[in-house]
């Protein structure tokens, strides 16, 4: 996973207007067991600006997605990865590829 994309998880989960309040950091806590966070830097950034995307944030995560080496993208948002070196899936196109 990208570093930033914990930032994306903790803005999006925190606004959630839930009737409990939510844990949002233990939330992360708990997926940091099962994650590993791709360590990235400048060079990684500057194939993030190389690369035919649109969207800036999607292109950092394909480069972060290359640096480790990973075989899929998972995301809902499909369109964005039309372009990218590395193939995106749905969460449901990866758990069913999962439990086959």
């Amino acid at each position: 996973m990208a570093w930033h994309s914990l930032s994306n998880i903790y803005y999006l989960l925190n606004r959630q207007k839930t009737p409990a309040p939510f844990d949002v950091k233990g939330y992360i806590r708990s997926l940091l067991k099962f994650v590993a966070i791709v360590p990235t830097g400048t060079a990684q950034a500057q194939v993030a600006l190389g690369l035919p995307m649109q969207d800036f944030e999607d292109a950092l995560q394909v480069s972060a997605a290359l640096h480790a080496g990973v075989d899929y993208i998972v995301t809902r948002n499909l369109i964005h990865y039309r372009f990218s070196p590395v193939r995106a899936l749905s969460p449901s196109e990866f758990l069913s590829m999962r439990s086959t």
